[in-house]
């Protein structure tokens, strides 16, 4: 026989419900909230960090790692670009590297 109050069931169940409810909207109520006020998240700033001072590179000096293979640099011209510099002939592996990275995250 089972002695368990069917109240308490009734409660448990409310109370899940509750539970995932805070789950689901609470962070949609949190970035709200912290939206209408931005002096509680502190001053922050996402700017990045450029070479200072900026250095100009030729494209002409430049060579594309093999598996990128046949990849127009003039392409490039008057855009903002990740360049990663390596000595010729040892970029292959860390090239590789970054690229899969920047791809994995959207990046690229």
């Amino acid at each position: 026989m089972n002695n368990s109050n069917p109240a308490s069931g009734n409660l448990r169940g409310r109370l899940l419900i509750i539970g995932v409810a805070v789950l689901t909207f609470g962070p949609f109520i949190l970035a709200w909230y912290m939206a209408k006020h931005p002096e509680w998240v502190g001053s922050t700033t996402n700017y990045g960090e450029l070479i200072a001072p900026p250095r100009p590179i030729d494209l002409a000096d430049l060579t594309v790692a093999p598996s990128m293979g046949d990849f127009p640099l003039a392409e490039l011209k008057h855009r903002w670009v990740l360049a990663q510099l390596a000595p010729a002939g040892r970029c292959e592996a860390p090239a590789k590297t970054l690229c899969t990275a920047a791809n994995r995250y959207g990046c690229a």
